[in-house]
């Protein structure tokens, strides 16, 4: 498939709304400012995945009051730093091979609260290619399950609640 909005093939449909919505132009500094008042918490990551993990690159707003860590406490730290060590392997394996197959994957997930809460949370993420030659990171969309608001899908980057 290909996209006149990013001038090059795409693998993920997540991808290709992302550049519809915000006319084609996707690089680091144009996704935090789109995503920073998006009413789901948003991540951006390093794509590798070795240990420790991804690296965070950016967080919203929403995703600092959902986990309650400051922006300065997570940019720089692994997205592992989140998850409950006694996550289900076989999903978080399953979620890594979608984003490596350049796949949207969701999944539902204990993670923690910086006071030690748990609570359970859906994230949807995909691997994003940037602008030039920025590279790729990964997008994550995270909610609370418990919210009463349906698990996340690709259409809640082009929400009406979104600021795009």
């Amino acid at each position: 498939m290909s996209s006149g909005y990013l001038h090059k093939p795409v693998r993920s449909i997540f991808e290709a709304s992302l550049a519809k919505t915000i006319n084609g132009k996707i690089n680091l500094l144009h996704l935090a400012d789109k995503f920073e008042f998006h009413p789901d918490g948003a991540l951006i990551t390093s794509t590798d995945l070795t240990h420790p993990g991804p690296k965070i690159l950016y967080c919203n707003r929403a995703f600092v009051e959902i986990f309650g860590f400051t922006k300065a406490e997570l940019i720089g730290n692994s997205a592992k730093l989140l998850q409950d060590p006694g996550a289900n392997r076989r999903a978080l394996v399953r979620f890594k091979q979608r984003l490596i197959e350049r796949r949207e994957a969701s999944m539902t997930i204990t993670n923690y609260h910086k006071d030690g809460e748990e609570f359970t949370a859906h994230i949807l993420a995909a691997q994003v290619t940037l602008s030039g030659q920025e590279g790729c990171v990964f997008l994550a969309l995270s909610r609370k399950v418990d919210t009463g608001v349906p698990p996340l899908m690709i259409e809640d980057i082009l929400s009406p609640k979104a600021p795009f």
